[in-house]
């Protein structure tokens, strides 16, 4: 069985985060492995409060956990501090020292919350534009986080990124249509009807650890999006609902 690690964040709704990313990459025919970045306090009403690991114990989870399994892919999610982004990019070199050796990386760049509640720092933010972008497969911001990531109001004005992107369109207007640009500066696009749903929390997760899971098989980036859209699709048509009138993507 096909192996796929994820270094995130903790959301005790299992809606986002590690635990999403858990039942997503399972459900998409991998096995999971885990490295906690952060753990948040959250509930229906959104995030009350956010606590980063120490450096130290997320460098310790990688370091160790790399020492004996080698993942068929890496999704990297919330990381919240500019200190667990270097710990992640130092040990991820120190394994993979070349590209060669590197499994596909799929980054979800975790900014900000549903609600508002900022996710990760400034310093952060350009630690993962200078340094982990280049060891990066594909990042997959949605338009602010492209926005933020790259100082660019239009997708149209990346021509050679430092690595591959896929820009979801979720909260652009009219249809959902992602976009992905390749370092190569060639262009694909995938359109679909907007799916009218207040149970959405949770789709950049899902959606990043499926295209994890299906590089790990060895599909195509092409193909691996295309089937986590499918699959996201699926879950948002078909949520979880809770008493509570809490929704989620059904995994």
């Amino acid at each position: 069985m096909k192996t796929v690690l994820t270094i995130a964040g903790s959301d005790p709704t299992s809606g986002a985060g590690i635990q999403s990313d858990l039942l997503t990459i399972y459900q998409n025919g991998a096995y999971p492995f885990s490295v906690v970045t952060s753990i948040t306090s959250q509930n229906a009403k959104g995030v009350t409060a956010r606590f980063d690991l120490e450096e130290n114990i997320v460098r310790s989870q990688l370091y160790t956990l790399l020492q004996t399994y080698s993942p068929d892919a890496i999704k990297v999610g919330m990381l919240g501090s500019a200190r667990n982004c270097r710990a992640i990019y130092d040990v991820l070199m120190v394994r993979y020292p070349d590209e060669h050796s590197r499994p596909p990386i799929v980054l979800d760049p975790v900014l900000i919350s549903s609600d508002g509640k900022a996710l990760m720092d400034d310093e952060g933010v350009d630690f993962m534009v200078e340094k982990l972008l280049s060891i990066v497969t594909l990042l997959t911001p949605n338009l602010m986080e492209f926005e933020q990531i790259f100082n660019a109001k239009n997708t149209l004005d990346i021509h050679h990124p430092p690595c591959n992107i896929l820009i979801k369109g979720g909260h652009a207007k009219g249809d959902c249509t992602d976009r992905l640009i390749l370092k190569s500066g060639e262009t694909f696009s995938w359109s679909s009807p907007r799916i009218k749903t207040s149970y959405d929390h949770g789709t950049g997760c899902t959606l990043s650890a499926a295209i994890a899971a299906h590089l790990a098989s060895g599909k195509t980036l092409n193909e691996s999006i295309r089937l986590a859209k499918l699959y996201l699709t699926e879950g948002l048509d078909h949520p979880v609902i809770f008493d509570c009138g809490f929704g989620a993507i059904r995994k």
